[in-house]
């Protein structure tokens, strides 16, 4: 167990996204940039602290987890989920952009079904507070209508 400098900057790279920049990322995650922009570049010898992980896990995208980049970090024994097989899209429409990533994400895997396209009629007038909580439900109605078709 030990900071794997080049594995926590691969991690932190899919993390940031490919259409997100440094700048936005430390402002999502509350994080400098200047130190995010150390990190990719694997010019910081010791590991971030507990809470800087998790701020930068919380904004994540592409499915990176608190447990990947703790892993990464030295902090556990290998890391404990692996990055989700439904990665993030590299071109997220505007109105998924400022939505919880884990949420976008779960809800980009469950639109692989066709027959979920009907649920963006209403999708693409609401607020971000309405946006995440219309997905919320999409996610229990589709969990739903799964645990009846068995």
């Amino acid at each position: 167990m030990g900071y794997d400098k080049k594995r926590f900057a691969e991690l932190l790279e899919i993390a940031k996204g490919n259409n997100r920049s440094i700048n936005k990322y430390g402002m999502d995650s509350n994080v400098d940039p200047g130190y995010i922009s150390r990190l990719l570049r694997c010019l910081v010898d010791t590991p971030p602290s507990a809470n800087v992980i998790k701020k930068l896990a919380e904004k994540a995208y592409n499915g990176v987890t608190i447990n990947n980049l703790m892993a990464a970090a030295g902090y556990l024994e290998e890391e404990v989920t692996n990055t989700p097989s439904t990665p993030m899209p590299e071109n997220l429409p505007p109105l998924l952009q400022d939505l919880d990533p884990e949420l976008v994400r779960k809800f980009y895997e469950a639109m692989n079904d066709p027959l979920e396209e009907l649920f963006f009629d209403d999708i693409l007038s609401a607020s971000k507070e309405e946006r995440e909580e219309l997905i919320r439900e999409f996610l229990i109605l589709r969990k739903e209508r799964k645990k009846h078709q068995k």
